[in-house]
C-alpha cells in the first residue's frame, strides 16, 4: 500500500479512498505511535446523509497509542487493562514470551518481534484504546493528510505532547490520556 512520508501503511482496504485505511508512525525514541485514519463520509453515514449534512468528502483522524502506558508489566489473559480489552475484542491475548495468541486454540497470531507493536497498535486503535489528537475533514484527502502529518511531528517534544495529552477530548472533560486508558 501507499506509504506517506514518515507514515507507513498499517491496515485498511486496498481501495482506501472509498473504504478507508490507516497509516502509522512511531514517535522517535518511544513506544508512542501516531495513527492517521482516512474515511469517506459517504461510506460512514451514507451518500444521502453526507450530502444533506454538508459533510466534506473525507474525514481524517490522528490518534495516539502509547504502548508503554497500555502494557502493564505482567499482562495476562485475565488483565483488565485497555490493551487486554482491545486484544480480547479480537479474540486474542498477549503472551509476553510468544506474542499475540488466539484465545480459541492458542495458536500464534503474531510472534514477538518487530511487527508485534504494529499489531498491538492496530488492535488498540480499532477498539478505541487510542487518544484522539486531531480530527479534520476535507475534499482533498492528501492536503488534509499532510496537515495531520505535520501536526503529528509537532508532538514529538515532551512539552507539546504532555499538553495535548492533558487536554479534554469530550464534553465531560476526559483528558486524551485518560480516554486512551479507558478512564472515561
Amino acid at each position: 500500500m501507499k506509504d506517506m512520508g514518515s507514515f507507513k501503511w498499517l491496515s485498511g482496504d486496498v481501495n482506501y479512498l472509498d473504504h478507508g485505511g490507516k497509516w502509522i508512525r512511531r514517535v522517535p525514541a518511544t513506544r508512542r505511535y501516531h495513527v492517521i485514519e482516512l474515511n469517506k463520509w459517504a461510506s460512514l453515514v451514507g451518500e444521502r446523509e453526507a450530502k444533506a449534512s454538508g459533510l466534506p468528502k473525507y474525514n481524517l483522524t490522528l490518534k495516539e497509542v502509547d504502548l508503554d502506558l497500555l502494557i502493564p508489566d505482567h499482562t495476562t489473559r485475565e488483565s483488565k487493562s485497555a490493551l487486554a480489552g482491545a486484544l480480547r475484542s479480537c479474540g486474542w491475548y498477549l503472551d509476553p514470551k510468544r506474542g499475540v495468541v488466539n484465545e480459541a486454540d492458542h495458536s500464534l497470531v503474531c510472534a514477538a518481534g518487530p511487527v508485534l507493536d504494529e499489531v498491538l497498535v492496530d488492535a488498540c486503535h480499532g477498539a478505541g484504546a487510542a487518544a484522539p489528537l486531531k480530527d479534520r475533514g476535507g475534499s482533498d484527502w492528501l492536503v488534509t493528510f499532510e496537515q495531520l502529518r505535520r501536526y503529528s511531528r509537532t508532538l514529538d517534544t515532551e512539552i507539546a505532547h504532555d499538553a495535548v495529552m492533558a487536554s479534554p477530548v469530550n464534553a465531560i472533560g476526559t483528558s486524551a490520556q485518560d480516554y486512551m486508558l479507558g478512564k472515561v
